[in-house]
């Protein structure tokens, strides 16, 4: 988190995504497809963007940040999360042993309250 590209949740309602500005510009393109999708089905979508914004950093040499505000559809604490750009810096990895074991304990869990239990 706080990584360029990092995903940020806020109180678990929102998510905000670091972008880019070619990104910005491709999501601006997208507007009026998505406000009419977004108006044909009621209001509602899987995929709620909030707002697209930009700040302009106050130290010298920075650029604008770009980013947008998002639903978070599933607002869960997450108990595990992934890179998915593959960056190594910073990094730790789970063996497949211990993912093994927190995916067991996690399906116990589950099962632990199924009905017929």
């Amino acid at each position: 988190r706080g990584r360029r590209g990092g995903v940020a949740p806020l109180a678990s309602q929102y998510i905000v995504k670091q972008i880019s500005r070619a990104e910005k510009q491709v999501l601006m393109a997208m507007l009026p497809a998505y406000e009419s999708h977004v108006a044909s089905r009621g209001g509602r979508s899987l995929i709620a963007y909030f707002g697209c914004h930009s700040l302009r950093m106050p130290w010298r040499y920075s650029g604008k940040v770009y980013f947008v505000v998002m639903r978070n559809f599933v607002p869960v604490q997450p108990w595990l999360t992934f890179d998915l750009k593959g960056a190594t810096a910073n990094r730790r990895a789970l063996t497949a042993r211990a993912l093994h074991q927190i995916h067991a304990q996690a399906g116990e869990a589950g099962a632990a309250g199924a009905p017929g239990t």
